[in-house]
């Protein structure tokens, strides 16, 4: 669990400013046999760009009714946390709270849980894990008397891609080339992601070093 905020600077030393990066994440807790992945940030062809990995996160869900989506949050919560999603009938909006007099969870997991009303059926949601105020871990459909853990690994994932935009959701790695992934417990002080070429003008390739 990372209690600091960590610095992130990419480089771009490819030369190539048609080069699209996605940062991202995953939930290695998740409940479903479909692991949904979130564009944490997406990097365009940029030489040079700086962002940070912050210590603090937020919890919010999302949900369609009329044909519009309604998201309540992001909420910022504390690692360990519990967190239970409450809507009283259909008409009412879905409020996400926490829940109070319980032991932290361990491994400073977040859970939320969607439940059950009195007066209806209920419906599901998507719940959400935010950083810097963008979706970095998320899960979809978590159906009435279900919860949901996720355990915030201090690990991001660094992969080259073409037309993704921040916040877009996908479930498959075959799009994503050069995966590569950083743990960054071992940058506590920040960590330089660059994006290399071999000799030739071949394979992309990423590498970290310690942020200076």
């Amino acid at each position: 669990m990372i209690t600091n905020d960590i610095p992130i600077k990419y480089v771009n030393s490819s030369k190539r400013s048609d080069v699209q990066v996605v940062v991202f994440a995953k939930n290695t807790s998740s409940i479903y046999p479909t692991t949904v992945y979130t564009a944490w940030h997406i990097l365009r062809g940029q030489s040079s760009v700086q962002f940070t990995y912050p210590a603090s996160l937020g919890v919010g869900v999302s949900y369609k009714t009329s044909g519009m989506t309604v998201t309540a949050g992001p909420i910022d919560a504390d690692h360990g946390s519990t967190w239970e999603i409450m809507q009283e009938s259909m008409n009412d909006s879905a409020t996400l709270k926490r829940k109070t007099g319980v032991a932290p969870n361990p491994n400073g997991s977040i859970v939320i849980k969607n439940t059950p009303p009195a007066t209806w059926s209920g419906r599901k949601f998507d719940v959400a894990i935010y950083k810097e105020r963008h979706i970095l871990l998320q899960e979809k459909g978590l159906c009435v008397g279900m919860q949901v853990d996720f355990v915030i690994e201090p690990k991001l994932y660094f992969g080259v891609v073409s037309h993704m935009k921040v916040g877009q959701s996908f479930e498959s790695l075959t799009s994503v080339t050069t995966l590569t992934d950083f743990d960054l417990s071992q940058f506590p002080n920040g960590i330089e992601v660059t994006l290399n070429v071999k000799p030739g003008g071949g394979e992309l390739f990423f590498t970290a070093d310690q942020y200076m």
